[in-house]
């Protein structure tokens, strides 16, 4: 992950990434990478929205 967020940050002042609303593992894992929860879904609610900022 470490090494996604860097090229990331490189090229892009800040980024969103989504994933299943009911995967507690993945999210806890986004949230401890920096990641923060959004109120936006897709899909009926079944995915949701994490942002992260870099500059």
């Amino acid at each position: 992950m470490q090494k996604a967020l860097e090229e990331l940050a490189a090229t892009y002042p800040a980024a969103i990434l989504r994933t299943l609303a009911d995967y507690p593992q993945a999210q806890n894992f986004y949230v401890k990478t920096g990641w923060t929860l959004t109120n936006q879904t897709r899909d009926h609610g079944h995915q949701i929205c994490y942002h992260r900022r870099f500059r």
